[in-house]
Parts: C-alpha cells; sequence; structure tokens
C-alpha cells in the first residue's frame, strides 16, 4: 500500500470543536466534519448526544462506566498496635472490668480474714497487690506460691489460674495465625465506603460530578461534595501521593483510563488499585453513564495494568 500520512492542525475554536445547529465547527472534530482531515484520535471525550452528528466515533460511551483507582490496602500487622488485633475491642475492655473485679474481690475477701493469723491471703490486703497479682497470673507472668495456707481465697486465686492459662493460649494462637496471614486495611467498595472511609478525590480543573452521579442519593450527594480542586496538575499529582485519595477513570479495553490532561507518573500508580464492588460504582440513572464529561479540551487515556 502506498500510504501518506499528513498531519492536519486543528480549526481555530475550542480544541475539540463546538457544535452548533447540528454543524461541528472549530477544532479537531470539525476538520473531520468538514472533509480536511480522515480521523481525530487522542482521546477526544464527547457527550452521547453529539455522537450521531455527522461523525463516527469509535467507543460508544455508553458501554463505558465510571470506576475508581483506591490506594492498595495497607498490612495491619505493621503496626506497633497490631500485638492487639487477636481479640476485639470489647473483649479487651471485659477482660480489663474481669481483671478489676476479681482484684477487688480477693482483696474484700482477705481484710475479712484477718483472723487466720497464718494466712498468705494477708498480702492481698493490698490493692495494689491484688491487682499486680492478678495482672500476672492473666499475662502468665508470675504464679502463687503453693506453700502457706491462701484460705478461702485459693477458690479465686485457682479459677483465675485457669482463666488465664485459656486467655493466653487463645491469644497466642490467634496472634500466630495473624503474624502467618497478616490482615489488610479494609477496602473500599462503592459510593458509601468511600464517603464513611473519608476518602477524597482531586481533580485540577471544574468536573461534572453532578452530570455522573446520582444526586437523588444522600451519599453520591456527600461523595460529589468531597471533590478537591488543586490549582495545577502537579498539586494533583502530589496529593495524589497521601493516604485516603482516590483517581476517578473508567475501565477500558482490559485497562484503566484516566480522566487526567497529563499521565500521572507510574510511581503514584503503582500505589493504586481499581476499586473492588461493582463495575460501575456509582448509581446514575439508567445503570449506565449518559454523559462522560462536558470538557472541552481533550483527555490522555492512561491504561493502569
Amino acid at each position: 500500500m502506498n500510504l501518506t500520512l499528513k498531519y492536519v492542525k486543528p480549526l481555530p475554536g475550542p480544541r475539540i470543536g463546538n457544535l452548533i445547529n447540528g454543524t461541528w465547527r472549530g477544532g479537531i472534530i470539525g476538520n473531520v466534519y468538514s472533509g480536511s482531515a480522515d480521523i481525530a484520535f487522542c482521546g477526544n471525550w464527547i457527550e452521547s448526544s453529539k455522537i450521531n452528528t455527522g461523525i463516527q466515533v469509535s467507543v460508544p460511551v455508553q458501554r463505558m462506566c465510571i470506576n475508581y483507582l483506591v490506594p492498595r490496602p495497607k498490612r495491619r500487622i505493621g503496626n506497633w498496635y497490631a500485638i492487639f488485633s487477636p481479640f476485639s475491642g470489647s473483649l479487651w475492655a471485659l477482660l480489663g472490668v474481669t481483671l478489676l473485679v476479681v482484684s477487688w474481690v480477693l482483696n474484700l475477701m482477705s481484710l475479712k480474714m484477718k483472723i487466720l493469723i497464718d494466712c498468705r491471703a494477708k498480702f492481698y490486703e493490698s490493692k495494689s497487690n491484688a491487682l499486680l497479682a492478678m495482672f500476672g497470673i492473666l499475662v502468665q507472668g508470675s504464679w502463687p506460691s503453693s506453700k502457706g495456707n491462701h484460705g478461702p481465697a485459693r477458690q479465686i486465686i485457682t479459677g483465675w489460674v485457669v482463666f488465664g492459662l485459656l486467655m493466653s493460649t487463645s491469644f497466642s494462637s490467634t496472634l500466630v495465625s495473624h503474624l502467618a496471614k497478616p490482615k489488610f486495611d479494609k477496602k473500599p467498595e462503592g459510593i458509601r465506603d468511600l464517603v464513611e472511609m473519608g476518602y477524597i478525590w482531586t481533580e485540577n480543573s471544574p468536573f461534572p460530578a453532578q452530570r455522573l452521579l446520582n444526586m437523588e442519593d444522600s451519599y453520591n450527594k456527600k461523595w460529589a461534595d468531597s471533590i478537591k480542586i488543586v490549582g495545577s496538575m502537579d498539586e494533583k499529582i502530589e496529593d495524589l501521593r497521601k493516604d485516603r485519595r482516590v483517581i476517578i477513570g473508567t475501565d477500558l479495553w482490559g485497562g484503566f483510563a484516566t480522566f487526567s490532561k497529563r499521565a500521572i507518573p507510574s510511581d503514584v500508580l503503582s500505589g493504586y488499585e481499581t476499586m473492588a464492588g461493582e463495575p460501575c460504582c456509582c448509581k446514575v440513572k439508567h445503570h449506565w453513564i449518559q454523559v462522560i464529561c462536558n470538557f472541552t479540551n481533550f483527555f490522555i487515556i492512561q491504561f493502569c495494568l
């Protein structure tokens, strides 16, 4: 084939062009409409209502669905407080209350046993001694001596020893399983999770969120208010390095296409992955996005595999 390529500069006016009374004028699409050019490419996003207006587009926008890139979840075991992960917060609180109650009962019983002159339970007449002794038994750090007479306190101490053995065994086995298979932070799976978990999406120019989201839904409305507008693309890229940030785009041709006007560095994208859940995470009317955007500038389609 004897094929010769000729590049044609866009006509004056908006970069993509204007649709006036059914006729494309100016810009890249204006060249195609007038016959000055055969093909226009480089991610020219237009509204669905403008598709059948004398031009032929490649992939219908109705088949695209808004999705998000979210930061990759981090391992919880990497934090110092991960040692407390085997038990839930309520269970830790119950253990604390139980420790205080048993120490108080042991101390009260020791004060009532002064008639037993040779009773080692006198050691527990001090509240601090009783608390430290019960804590030592719970964490398997110390054991009461079997010598001497503990009196009626022996039943309490014996029961607490058995309880401590059960809790320490459960804690140790659960901690080992967490070390072998560490847990990760929760990953958002929809607009509701993004709102409740405090995520923010950053753009460096106005974005038609109201046209993409179902504003009748309270969570979609809150999510539209979560957008952060920065002054430049450099500021946007720097902001995306922070936690709880989101990159908006669409699943396209086996990859993920962002709506950024400039490519996002690979070292930033490497910290993100596609949000789990339904492919179309925002509940728009008729389930499919009717309007992708109303920007007049072109967009870079950047794939994140």
